[in-house]
């Protein structure tokens, strides 16, 4: 009996593991620094999705500040033509 409570704990705990690994791996930018833009543009907002600032394209570089909770957006300055601080989508970031 202790055996298959066992087996279901630890079978549990991969799947949960599993369930957390694509949404923690989904974002590109993880912590602060310099990341590029890996999509064909990027929206920066002065919130997360809110009050539109303007618009990095593919290349042009941000500085991540801080990470919002859920690790979806990323706070920082967005270098180029729009050169103001401001929210974007972190999984549209990759390492410069």
């Amino acid at each position: 009996m202790f055996d298959k409570k066992l087996a279901a704990v630890a079978l549990s705990g991969a799947i949960a593991a599993a369930a957390i690994a694509p949404a923690t791996g989904s974002a590109t930018a993880t912590k602060a620094g310099t990341y590029k833009v890996k999509d064909t543009k990027l929206v920066v907002f002065e919130q997360p999705t809110k009050s539109y600032e303007g618009v990095l394209v593919k290349g042009e570089t941000f500085v991540v500040k801080k990470l919002s909770k859920s690790g979806k957006y990323a706070y920082g300055k967005a270098n180029g033509h729009v050169n103001k601080m401001g929210w974007v989508t972190a999984a549209s970031l990759e390492r410069a």
